[in-house]
């Protein structure tokens, strides 16, 4: 959140938007880098910059919806998803989403449970080579496909996107 709004991208998405328009608000990733100054925002820091998002896209008419980190894709000795140290801000998101009143996709637990239900060696082609973090092609579609899906199973109105 605290670079995407310094180097400008937040504003010039701001600009775009119009009434009525869905605006998927998800980060974490640097966030959670509290060490590098330019990239961190400790997790209040960061849930108060969702908050803001929120309210400058409802002060444009639209609707925000957030969604948690995607996991990492770091896998323990016993094939099992090691917590990539999201959890805190994925949590937050959560929180925020629920005291905001704003719909929610837990792209993490999502994200997580494919990974876990597909294994270790197919998990792994979703992103590039020795990238934990950013999908490739193949990863992109997967986490498309389960926001999709989501999205329709839990009948919120932006289900009609996907119809």
């Amino acid at each position: 959140t605290k670079s995407f709004v310094a180097e400008g991208w937040w504003g010039k998405i701001l600009n775009e938007i119009r009434p009525g328009d869905f605006v998927f608000i998800q980060f974490g990733h640097n966030d959670q880098k509290v060490g590098q100054p330019n990239l961190g925002s400790p997790v209040p820091v960061y849930a108060a910059n969702l908050k803001r998002m929120i309210s400058e896209v409802r002060l444009r008419g639209a609707l925000p919806v957030l969604g948690t980190p995607i996991v990492r894709l770091c896998f323990s000795k016993d094939g099992k998803i090691s917590d990539g140290g999201l959890d805190e801000w994925a949590a937050a998101a959560r929180e925020v989403a629920k005291a905001e009143d704003v719909p929610l996709v837990d792209m993490r637990e999502l994200g997580r449970a494919k990974a876990q239900a597909v294994g270790r060696a197919e998990a792994l082609t979703w992103n590039a080579p020795n990238d934990a973090t950013h999908p490739a092609k193949a990863g992109a579609l997967v986490y498309a496909g389960l926001f999709r899906d989501e999205v329709k199973v839990r009948g919120h109105a932006m289900g009609r996107l996907f119809r």
